[in-house]
Protein backbone atom coordinates (compact mmCIF):
# COMPACT_ATOMS: atom_id res chain seq x y z
CA UNK A 1 0.00 0.00 0.00
CA UNK A 2 1.32 3.63 -0.33
CA UNK A 3 0.64 7.23 0.26
CA UNK A 4 -1.38 9.30 -2.18
CA UNK A 5 0.03 13.00 -1.63
CA UNK A 6 -1.84 15.77 -3.25
CA UNK A 7 -2.90 19.42 -2.83
CA UNK A 8 -6.24 21.11 -2.51
CA UNK A 9 -8.14 22.14 -5.64
CA UNK A 10 -7.32 25.73 -6.13
CA UNK A 11 -3.42 25.45 -5.18
CA UNK A 12 -0.18 27.70 -6.07
CA UNK A 13 3.37 26.56 -7.07
CA UNK A 14 4.92 26.82 -3.52
CA UNK A 15 2.22 24.16 -2.50
CA UNK A 16 2.92 21.85 -5.07
CA UNK A 17 6.29 22.18 -4.88
CA UNK A 18 5.64 21.40 -1.50
CA UNK A 19 3.78 18.50 -2.13
CA UNK A 20 6.43 17.02 -4.96
CA UNK A 21 8.97 17.63 -2.12
CA UNK A 22 7.12 15.48 0.43
CA UNK A 23 6.99 12.57 -2.57
CA UNK A 24 10.60 12.92 -2.59
CA UNK A 25 11.08 11.82 0.98
CA UNK A 26 8.28 9.94 2.24
CA UNK A 27 9.18 6.06 1.38
CA UNK A 28 6.09 4.73 -0.77
CA UNK A 29 4.33 8.28 -1.54
CA UNK A 30 3.32 9.04 -4.83
CA UNK A 31 1.97 12.68 -5.82
CA UNK A 32 -0.70 13.33 -8.43
CA UNK A 33 -2.29 16.66 -9.60
CA UNK A 34 -5.26 17.12 -7.74
CA UNK A 35 -6.73 19.17 -10.84
CA UNK A 36 -10.74 19.11 -10.40
CA UNK A 37 -10.76 16.07 -8.76
CA UNK A 38 -13.27 16.20 -5.82
CA UNK A 39 -12.70 14.34 -2.40
CA UNK A 40 -15.22 11.23 -3.94
CA UNK A 41 -12.98 10.99 -7.07
CA UNK A 42 -9.59 10.80 -4.96
CA UNK A 43 -11.15 8.58 -2.42
CA UNK A 44 -12.27 6.17 -5.53
CA UNK A 45 -9.30 6.98 -7.43
CA UNK A 46 -7.18 5.92 -4.05
CA UNK A 47 -9.88 2.46 -3.98
CA UNK A 48 -8.91 1.55 -7.76
CA UNK A 49 -4.87 1.89 -7.17
CA UNK A 50 -4.44 0.52 -4.35
CA UNK A 51 -3.61 3.94 -2.02
CA UNK A 52 -4.00 3.33 1.87
CA UNK A 53 -3.57 6.76 2.96
CA UNK A 54 -3.92 10.64 1.77
CA UNK A 55 -1.79 13.60 2.85
CA UNK A 56 -3.33 16.71 1.44
CA UNK A 57 -1.47 20.32 1.20
CA UNK A 58 -4.14 23.39 1.14
CA UNK A 59 -2.95 26.94 1.02
CA UNK A 60 -3.56 30.32 1.71
CA UNK A 61 -2.52 33.80 0.41
CA UNK A 62 -0.19 31.94 -1.73
CA UNK A 63 1.66 29.70 0.97
CA UNK A 64 0.73 25.99 1.96
CA UNK A 65 -0.94 26.65 5.38
CA UNK A 66 -1.94 22.55 6.37
CA UNK A 67 -0.88 19.62 6.09
CA UNK A 68 -4.41 16.94 6.42
CA UNK A 69 -3.32 13.46 7.37
CA UNK A 70 -6.04 11.37 6.20
CA UNK A 71 -7.31 7.62 5.62
CA UNK A 72 -10.50 6.84 3.50
CA UNK A 73 -13.49 4.96 4.79
CA UNK A 74 -16.52 3.68 3.09
CA UNK A 75 -18.59 6.97 2.49
CA UNK A 76 -15.74 9.81 3.49
CA UNK A 77 -12.58 10.77 4.71
CA UNK A 78 -11.48 10.50 8.38
CA UNK A 79 -8.94 13.49 9.23
CA UNK A 80 -5.83 11.69 11.41
CA UNK A 81 -3.53 14.75 12.13
CA UNK A 82 -3.77 18.08 10.83
CA UNK A 83 -0.94 20.19 11.18
CA UNK A 84 -0.75 23.79 10.59
CA UNK A 85 2.87 25.18 8.66
CA UNK A 86 3.99 28.54 10.38
CA UNK A 87 7.42 28.00 8.64
CA UNK A 88 8.78 26.50 5.46
CA UNK A 89 11.86 25.95 3.99
CA UNK A 90 12.29 23.74 0.11
CA UNK A 91 14.63 21.82 -1.28
CA UNK A 92 14.27 23.93 -4.81
CA UNK A 93 15.11 27.17 -1.73
CA UNK A 94 18.34 25.54 -1.28
CA UNK A 95 19.23 24.18 -4.71
CA UNK A 96 19.18 20.58 -3.74
CA UNK A 97 17.25 17.61 -5.16
CA UNK A 98 17.47 14.20 -2.46
CA UNK A 99 15.54 11.38 -2.84
CA UNK A 100 15.22 9.30 -0.02
CA UNK A 101 14.23 5.44 -0.03
CA UNK A 102 14.44 4.63 3.74
CA UNK A 103 13.89 7.17 6.92
CA UNK A 104 14.02 6.68 10.28
CA UNK A 105 12.02 9.01 12.47
CA UNK A 106 13.79 10.54 15.70
CA UNK A 107 12.21 12.34 18.51
CA UNK A 108 14.31 15.16 19.77
CA UNK A 109 11.67 17.42 21.36
CA UNK A 110 8.63 18.87 20.33
CA UNK A 111 5.10 18.12 20.92
CA UNK A 112 5.43 14.20 21.32
CA UNK A 113 2.05 13.96 20.11
CA UNK A 114 2.93 14.70 16.58
CA UNK A 115 5.95 12.23 16.94
CA UNK A 116 3.43 9.96 18.05
CA UNK A 117 1.00 10.89 15.13
CA UNK A 118 3.69 10.38 12.45
CA UNK A 119 4.79 7.22 13.63
CA UNK A 120 1.40 5.52 13.19
CA UNK A 121 0.77 7.17 10.07
CA UNK A 122 4.05 6.67 8.27
CA UNK A 123 5.87 4.18 10.38
CA UNK A 124 5.12 1.18 8.30
CA UNK A 125 6.19 3.13 5.31
CA UNK A 126 9.89 3.26 6.43
CA UNK A 127 11.90 1.70 3.56
CA UNK A 128 11.01 1.76 0.03
CA UNK A 129 13.32 -1.08 -2.25
CA UNK A 130 11.91 0.42 -5.14
CA UNK A 131 13.85 3.72 -4.75
CA UNK A 132 16.91 2.43 -6.03
CA UNK A 133 18.66 6.25 -6.48
CA UNK A 134 17.56 6.89 -2.73
CA UNK A 135 19.49 7.83 0.13
CA UNK A 136 19.08 6.31 3.78
CA UNK A 137 17.84 9.36 6.14
CA UNK A 138 16.24 10.59 9.26
CA UNK A 139 12.88 12.54 9.72
CA UNK A 140 13.82 14.40 12.95
CA UNK A 141 11.29 16.05 15.27
CA UNK A 142 12.38 18.70 17.63
CA UNK A 143 11.44 22.02 19.69
CA UNK A 144 11.51 25.37 18.06
CA UNK A 145 10.01 28.47 19.62
CA UNK A 146 6.12 28.05 20.10
CA UNK A 147 6.36 25.31 17.33
CA UNK A 148 7.68 21.82 16.30
CA UNK A 149 10.34 21.17 13.52
CA UNK A 150 10.07 18.61 11.41
CA UNK A 151 13.52 18.32 9.62
CA UNK A 152 14.48 15.54 7.13
CA UNK A 153 18.22 14.81 7.51
CA UNK A 154 20.72 12.47 6.03
CA UNK A 155 22.54 10.28 8.26
CA UNK A 156 25.47 12.36 9.03
CA UNK A 157 22.72 14.53 10.24
CA UNK A 158 22.83 17.27 7.41
CA UNK A 159 19.76 18.99 6.17
CA UNK A 160 17.55 17.42 3.73
CA UNK A 161 14.45 19.57 2.91
CA UNK A 162 12.00 19.76 2.97
CA UNK A 163 11.83 22.11 6.19
CA UNK A 164 8.62 22.51 8.40
CA UNK A 165 7.69 24.57 11.20
CA UNK A 166 3.96 23.17 12.72
CA UNK A 167 1.67 23.12 15.27
CA UNK A 168 -0.88 20.57 15.95
CA UNK A 169 -4.14 21.82 14.73
CA UNK A 170 -7.59 21.31 16.87
CA UNK A 171 -9.76 21.73 14.13
CA UNK A 172 -9.45 19.70 10.95
CA UNK A 173 -9.91 22.55 7.83
CA UNK A 174 -12.11 20.98 4.92
CA UNK A 175 -10.09 21.17 1.14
Amino acid sequence: MTILITTSRRTNQRTRRLAKELSWVIPFSIKINRGHMSLDDLRRLMYVKGFSKLIIITSRRGNPCTINFLYPSLKKFEYFLTLEIVGLKLQVDSKTHTILNEIQLRYIGGDKRIFEKLKTFIGEYLYDPLRKNGIKGYLSIREGEGHTILQFEDMDGEPIYPLLKVVLMRNELWC
